[in-house]
């Protein structure tokens, strides 16, 4: 592989890594609205989600998360069904507020 070869490499994993980032982000911001789940973007990469029980922040551009509350760090593969392993039915029960007070974020 060549130096041109290896530019064209990174450019197209920061091209991936950079939708990822922007579906993921989307998928989070709909999953916590339609949930009633308090949330607020700590920054791009940085997403925290909550409900009265579990505060997990989303690290959507590598796939990781760190749950706060339990102490416990990962990678999820499919994102939609990893919050609903996390919150479940327990995440309609929140207030639907950010984390900052403001609906959304």
């Amino acid at each position: 592989m060549d130096s041109d070869d290896w530019k064209e490499f990174k450019k197209k994993g920061k091209e991936i890594r950079k939708g990822r980032m922007e579906r993921h982000t989307r998928t989070i911001h709909n999953f916590a609205l339609d949930n009633n789940l308090k949330y607020i973007v700590i920054n791009p990469w940085q997403i925290r989600i909550a409900d009265n029980r579990t505060t997990l922040d989303i690290y959507p551009q590598s796939k990781r998360y760190h749950n706060l509350t339990k102490g416990k760090r990962g990678d999820y593969y499919n994102l939609k069904g990893f919050l609903k392993s996390i919150f479940g039915n327990e995440a309609r029960k929140s207030s639907g507020k950010g984390l900052n007070g403001d609906v959304g974020s």
